[in-house]
């Protein structure tokens, strides 16, 4: 059954069958990127993109017509499509949008990106080179890079890798979205995104319901993003790396969404599930811990936890993100 609020796509047969026959290539790639509020430098990210795919679709999520002018010259001169929702529906409904129209014009993976996600150098033609050398291609419904962060050494957005790396690849239970290429013919098999969910873990979801519906997760083990543009990190209390500072409204849609998944998929995927709640008790934790307004995140994360009790869904109204 298709999840509320996800686009109706066409299952044909002939979708299905180019994803067995014909050959993995860059022109088979279409790129979207969901802006809302963006910044200048959401511009040197679809710079990095754009000569990587044959299509770039950008998303808006109501954004003002000031904030998005300078987005719009850029996408004109990138030959990139803008597309303006006029009010925020949320990151499933433009993926959602994007892969329709991805669908539609016969691309076989979709690139989905957030407005401060900063692809690395050849980054997709890299991954479609792991999928091409996977033994059950036909099975794959997402191919995810490395998520880098600002610990980590990454190539430059504009610096070409010396050699190809080998073609390795390791099984996951999820992806998150940035940077992540989505097989057309697999999403539209399983409906889309949820986009009931408007914000967070939009994407955990469509891998969990991708690998319950046969499909596989990999990640191409020698492809890295590059740090996320305008990150703020704190220390993750007991675990090494970066915790992203979130605003009190994400740290909602995060706490609501998670805990539908869990209910959700818990008899699918025990393990991700366990997983999932140790990582929740990290990030309470850490953000205990480390931030300021820890009152206000906590009773949106309650707020949060009640909502998914009680199948609320969609946008918290009133409170912007």
């Amino acid at each position: 059954m298709m999840p509320n609020g996800a686009v109706s796509m066409s299952q044909g047969a002939t979708a299905e069958a180019d994803v067995r026959t014909r050959s993995v290539g860059q022109a088979d790639v279409c790129a979207v990127v969901v802006t809302r509020h963006p910044r200048l430098d959401t511009i040197e990210s679809l710079e990095a993109i754009a000569p990587q795919v044959r299509e770039l679709i950008i998303i808006d999520n109501g954004s003002t017509l000031a904030e998005l002018a300078p987005i719009e010259t850029a996408a004109l001169r990138l030959g990139a499509q803008v597309v303006r929702f006029g009010v925020d529906l949320g990151t499933g409904a433009a993926f959602n949008f994007a892969l329709e129209s991805a669908r539609v014009q016969g691309f076989r993976w979709l690139a989905t990106f957030d407005q401060d996600s900063r692809a690395s150098a050849a980054m997709l033609a890299r991954m479609l080179r792991v999928v091409g050398a996977y033994p059950e291609r036909e099975q794959v419904a997402v191919v995810a890079p490395v998520q880098a962060d600002d610990q980590q050494a990454a190539p430059a957005a504009n610096a070409a890798p010396p050699q190809p790396p080998p073609a390795r690849w390791r099984l996951l239970p999820a992806a998150i979205a940035s940077g992540a290429l989505l097989n057309v013919a697999a999403a539209s098999r399983v409906g889309g995104f949820d986009a009931d969910l408007f914000l967070d873990y939009v994407d955990r979801d469509f891998c969990l319901r991708a690998r319950r519906a046969g499909f596989q997760i990999i990640e191409a083990s020698e492809v890295r993003m590059l740090p996320p543009l305008g990150k703020v990190a704190i220390p993750l209390s007991g675990r090494p790396g970066p915790n992203e500072l979130l605003s009190a409204v994400r740290r909602y849609y995060i706490m609501r969404n998670r805990m539908v998944l869990w209910a959700r998929y818990w008899r699918f995927d025990l393990r991700w599930t366990l997983s999932d709640m140790r990582a929740c008790i990290r990030e309470l934790v850490s953000m205990i811990a480390w931030e300021r307004d820890v009152r206000r995140n906590l009773w949106m994360m309650l707020r949060g936890a009640f909502d998914a009790l009680r199948f609320a869904r969609g946008e918290l109204h009133g409170h912007p993100r």
